[in-house]
């Protein structure tokens, strides 16, 4: 019977902090890397995303929240708030970030939290700024794909934790 809790107890503690690991969150942060490796094919290949995607994903985040994570409105507000502020930078700034980024972080921030999106955010715009810098010094594209970005700020995270 020890042995049994023991093995448990293990697997529900991070490997290198010890710290408890929330299971829901784990499972939330890895759709939300599915979604964005699919929308940053898209965004890629396509110079769009799909909204129909967005629409599955956002309504799944909520389903998935309110039943399994026990989510209350005040966590949505947070959640939604860097989605809320990439949207109004694109109206902003005539879609020179596209709305399609804007609702991308939207929907991120209800699978991963207002918190971590930001952090993710942060990375990505650190990332897409060294290689716009790259690209204008070659004198190259003017224009990315800044959900690749996003995808490797929650990749970095991830691989940071």
């Amino acid at each position: 019977m020890t042995g049994r809790s023991n093995r448990l107890q293990l697997l529900m503690m991070g490997r290198k902090t010890g710290k408890a690991v929330n299971v829901q969150e784990k499972i939330a942060e890895s759709i939300a890397l599915m979604m964005l490796g699919l929308l940053s094919r898209q965004d890629i290949y396509e110079k769009q995303v799909s909204l129909k995607v967005l629409v599955i994903f956002g309504i799944l985040a909520v389903v998935y929240r309110m039943l399994f994570c026990k989510s209350d409105l005040d966590y949505m507000v947070k959640a939604v708030v860097p989605g809320v502020m990439l949207l109004v930078l694109s109206f902003a700034t005539k879609e020179k970030i596209g709305y399609g980024d804007g609702m991308s972080v939207l929907v991120l921030g209800v699978w991963c939290g207002g918190a971590l999106t930001f952090a993710i955010c942060q990375i990505a715009f650190f990332l897409s700024g060294m290689v716009m810098c790259a690209l204008t010094f070659f004198k190259k594209q003017r224009t990315i794909a800044f959900l690749p970005f996003l995808l490797a700020g929650l990749e970095v995270y991830l691989l940071l934790e």
